[in-house]
């Protein structure tokens, strides 16, 4: 039986595709076992070279995430030798830009970002092409991944509005939903790089450990280990922030919110266990409709 992808049997096309996947799965968990599965699809392919591409392109990540920035370089060129599928092809320009950031070599950054966007107008142009689950989720994948790499490129040159703008283009609820590696990634870098709106400076930081707080408590449920470790290493800075939702939420009790006065209060006793007497108080202090937060004490 013959697949649809080039001339490659169905039962390879299911393999590769199955160990790929296995490989992009555990990427922030356990990079060794993604490592370990990139480097057995890649071994395992005999007639399948987008899944071979697809393999490479993992273990480019795979090196990045090592600082092998000549490895991971290799591995994402070696796509272009490997299959002429646009959507693999824009995958590693995006990883080349991803290590042209990091190692500060702008003229190649924007290179393979005009590459990326060229390849992006195509696609969009004739977007029927990939109707397949994987593929879609692929092109998910690379949508988000260009426009969170741009961020983190206008991020360190001290381009605010224009790190904003780019991670704006993503839309986490509509793409993001099936993706947790990307969905943890986009809120830690909003978190992290201060890329979130707000009218005050107290409220965008507010709302700057929100992200961090959600990249933490998704990635510590799921056994995302790198981002449950960058979640708490964000949120070590930003620990004072435990008072600040605490003020914030008697505010809100006092005018009226208390539904949003408990979700303030909770995340603060969250952040300071230690506080509990405290958090009591500012409900019995408002006379006798005193309660205590639901679900904590």
């Amino acid at each position: 039986m013959i697949s649809c992808v080039g001339t490659a049997p169905t039962k390879e096309v299911h393999l590769i595709d199955s160990l790929n996947q296995v490989a992009y799965s555990y990427r922030y968990k356990d990079l060794d076992s993604s490592c370990h599965a990139a480097t057995q699809a890649y071994g395992k392919v005999n007639l399948y070279s987008q899944g071979k591409a697809e393999a490479s392109n993992n273990l480019g990540f795979c090196a990045f995430m090592r600082m092998d920035f000549e490895k991971a370089e290799k591995f994402h060129k070696d796509v272009y030798s490997l299959t002429k599928n646009e959507l693999e092809l824009l995958v590693a320009d995006i990883g080349l830009m991803k290590i042209y950031q990091r190692t500060a070599m702008n003229k190649e950054f924007y290179d393979y970002r005009n590459s990326a966007l060229r390849r992006m107008k195509r696609i969009d142009e004739d977007n029927k092409l990939f109707v397949d689950k994987h593929e879609r989720l692929r092109l998910n994948y690379a949508r988000s991944e260009f426009y969170i790499v741009s961020a983190v490129y206008y991020y360190y040159l001290q381009q605010r509005p224009e790190a904003v703008a780019s991670i704006n283009e993503i839309y986490p609820q509509e793409e993001l939903a099936a993706d947790t590696n990307q969905l943890l990634y986009y809120h830690y870098i909003k978190g992290s790089a201060a890329l979130c709106d707000g009218e005050t400076a107290d409220e965008r930081r507010l709302r700057e450990f929100d992200e961090l707080y959600t990249t933490w408590k998704m990635a510590s449920r799921g056994g995302y280990l790198y981002f449950e470790g960058k979640g708490v290493e964000g949120l070590a800075k930003m620990i004072n922030f435990a008072e600040a939702y605490k003020e914030r939420g008697r505010a809100k009790l006092l005018n009226g919110d208390k539904d949003g006065s408990v979700e303030d209060m909770k995340r603060s006793l969250e952040l300071n266990p230690k506080d509990e007497a405290s958090l009591n108080g500012e409900f019995k202090n408002l006379g006798p409709k005193q309660e205590a937060l639901p679900g904590i004490f």
